[in-house]
C-alpha cells in the first residue's frame, strides 16, 4: 500500500493532531472503513477501543477487524504505570482463532532517571512452548545532563551464550543553546571488535529555533557522503508549511528533489489536510492526501486518506473517533458547585437540588471513574433530575455543565 512510504510521517501527524486537543477529553474508540476503487465503502474493516485509569493514562488498547460479517479482536496493549507516572511495562497480545483467548506476543519494560527521563528499554517475546518470556533486545541510554541522551545503545540477546551482544550505537552531539547538533550511527564490528561508522544526521536550525534542514549522511571509504536532505518551511504562525525530501545525485554532484509535503490547517492551527507528492522531472505529482475534520470541541473527528489513480483522488479508508469526557478536570471543579444529596443516591426519582435555580446549568453527566459517560441529562428542570434506573450501585462523577464548559462536580455513591 501506498501508505506505508510514509508512515511514520502519518503517525507523528496524527499523534501531535491528537494530543493537541483538549485534555478533558480522551479517545475512546475509532472506527475505519475501507473503500473500493469506484469510492464505495466496503463494511468497517476495523475498531480500535481505548480504557484509562482515573488519571487520563492508557491502560488498555484492543484492536478488532471485521471479517465475514464479524469483529473479530486482532491485537491487545496493556500498560502498566509507575508512581511517578511513568510508562513502566507494555504488554502486547494476539488473538487466537481456534483456542478463542488472547496469548502473550511482545513485553516492552522501561526505567526512568530521577527527573522521569527514559534510560533503559527491554524488549522481551513470549516463548508458547516453554511459557516463558524471552530476552530479544535492549536500549541502554547514557546522560551527562538531562536535556537529552549523550548515547543509546542497542544490544541483541544471545541466547546461545545467554549474554547481550552489541549491535547498534547513536551518539548524540548538541548546540550551545541546547538543541541537537547532531547524531552518528555506528554498527558493531565482531571481527575489529568495534564501533563502525554507518550513518550520520545534522541538524540546521531557524533564529528563532525552528528546524531548517536534516542533512543525512552515509559512510563510505573513509569518509562521510551525501546521502539525503529535509527542508522545511513555515506559515508566520509558527506551523510547518512545506517538508521537502531531496537525494543526493553523485554523478552530477548535486541535490535532486524527491518529495513533497503540504500541511494546511483551521483558524485554531489544527491540521485539516497533508498532501503528498512526488517529483516527476516537472513538478511534484499527487500521490497522496490526507483530509482532516475537528469536532466542536477541537478533538480530531474525522480522518480520510485519499490515493491519486488514475487521475483522481480515491479514498482508501475513512476513520471516525470517538471521545469521553476525562474527569481529572471534574475532580478540579469538585465542591465548587454542591447539592446536598442523600447517600447513596436513589435511582429513577426525581433528585431535587435548589442550587440549580438560576444556575445557568443546562446539562448534567453522569461518569464512571474510567471517565466514561453513562447518562447525560440535557435541560433538566430548574432544581430535579433523575437518575437512570439501570445504572449499577457505585462510585461515580456526576457534572454539571453551562454550555459545555464544566461548572462543578461531585463524587456520589449510586444505590440500589
Amino acid at each position: 500500500m501506498k501508505k506505508q512510504l510514509i508512515t511514520s510521517v502519518l503517525f507523528l501527524s496524527l499523534l501531535l493532531n491528537l494530543f493537541a486537543q483538549n485534555d478533558t477529553w480522551l479517545l475512546d474508540s475509532i472506527i475505519c472503513d475501507q473503500f473500493n476503487n469506484s469510492n464505495q465503502p466496503f463494511p468497517k474493516s476495523r475498531e480500535i477501543y481505548q480504557s484509562y485509569d482515573t488519571q487520563g493514562r492508557l491502560l488498555v488498547r484492543e484492536r478488532e477487524n471485521f471479517i465475514n460479517n464479524t469483529w473479530l479482536p486482532e491485537q491487545r496493549l496493556a500498560n502498566l504505570w509507575d508512581t511517578e507516572g511513568n510508562l513502566s511495562t507494555q504488554t502486547f497480545f494476539s488473538w487466537n482463532i481456534g483456542s478463542r483467548a488472547w496469548y502473550y506476543d511482545l513485553r516492552h519494560s522501561y526505567q526512568y532517571h530521577t527527573e522521569g527521563v527514559l534510560k533503559y528499554f527491554l524488549k522481551e517475546k513470549y516463548n508458547q512452548d516453554f511459557a516463558t518470556w524471552e530476552k530479544v533486545s535492549q536500549d541502554v541510554y547514557t546522560f551527562s545532563d538531562f536535556e537529552g541522551p549523550d548515547t543509546y545503545e542497542i544490544d541483541v540477546w544471545n541466547a546461545a551464550a545467554n549474554q547481550w551482544r552489541k549491535k547498534d550505537l547513536v551518539t548524540f552531539t548538541y548546540l550551545p543553546d541546547g538543541l541537537t547538533g547532531a547524531s552518528v550511527y555506528q554498527k558493531w564490528d565482531t571481527l575489529s571488535n568495534s564501533w563502525i561508522n554507518s550513518q550520520r544526521t545534522t541538524y540546521t536550525y531557524l533564529p528563532d529555533g525552528k528546524r531548517n534542514e536534516i542533512i543525512r549522511e552515509s559512510w563510505s571509504n573513509g569518509n562521510w557522503v551525501n546521502s539525503s536532505k529535509s527542508i522545511y518551511a513555515y506559515y508566520p504562525s509558527g506551523a510547518v508549511r512545506e517538508l521537502l525530501t531531496q537525494t543526493w545525485n553523485a554523478v552530477a554532484n548535486n541535490w535532486t528533489k524527491n518529495t513533497q509535503v503540504l500541511y494546511e490547517y483551521d483558524s485554531e492551527g489544527r491540521e485539516t489536510l497533508f498532501f503528498y507528492g512526488v517529483w516527476n522531472g516537472l513538478n511534484y505529482a499527487n500521490y497522496l492526501r490526507v483530509i482532516q475534520m475537528y469536532d466542536q470541541n477541537g478533538n480530531l473527528e474525522t480522518r480520510l486518506d485519499e490515493n491519486w489513480i488514475n487521475g483522481r483522488w480515491v479514498s482508501e479508508e475513512l476513520c471516525t473517533y470517538f471521545y469521553r469526557q476525562f474527569i481529572s478536570s471534574l475532580h478540579e471543579a469538585e465542591n465548587t458547585f454542591l447539592c446536598n444529596f442523600p447517600n447513596p443516591l436513589p435511582k429513577a426519582i426525581p433528585l431535587v437540588c435548589p442550587e440549580l435555580a438560576n444556575s445557568g446549568v443546562n446539562e448534567i453527566r453522569l461518569f464512571d471513574m474510567s471517565g466514561k459517560l453513562l447518562q447525560n441529562i440535557r435541560m433538566p428542570s430548574s432544581i430535579s433530575f433523575v437518575l437512570e434506573d439501570n445504572i449499577q450501585p457505585g462510585l461515580y462523577v456526576l457534572a454539571f455543565f453551562k454550555n459545555g464548559k464544566t461548572a462543578g462536580a461531585k463524587k456520589v455513591i449510586v444505590g440500589f
